[in-house]
């Protein structure tokens, strides 16, 4: 048995600048598995994949900054109809159907610092 680290990391190194203001560097990373294969079950899920954004922001206490950038786009497809009608020619048109789905996630990331 292999361990497979995925999910989501975040990393923030605050730098503070002044009273009233804070210099902050922040890194974010997804790690998930990718489908290789339309087969049903955790065999046909083969390698991962990773995303990593980072970027660096110069805040006031109490203002806060959105991070996007871990997104993903999947599309599926599927073909469902009446069994051997769905395969002729001419006919299959009336007999059978194509299905197109695309879904868009996004993680976003709100920080805001604060004093204590």
């Amino acid at each position: 048995m292999k361990e497979v680290p995925i999910g989501i990391s975040l990393s923030v190194t605050p730098k503070f600048l002044d009273k009233d203001t804070v210099y902050i560097t922040i890194e974010a990373q997804r790690s998930f598995l990718e489908m290789q294969s339309q087969a049903v079950g955790f065999t046909a899920f083969s390698q991962t994949a990773k995303t990593t954004v980072s970027a660096t922001a110069v805040l006031k206490f109490r203002g806060s900054l959105i991070f996007i950038g871990l997104s993903e786009v999947t599309r599926d497809t599927s073909n469902s109809g009446v069994p051997l009608v769905k395969d002729l020619p001419g006919v299959k048109y009336f007999f059978s159907r194509d299905e197109s789905l695309e879904t868009k996630k996004s993680i976003l990331i709100f920080l805001t610092p604060k004093k204590s």
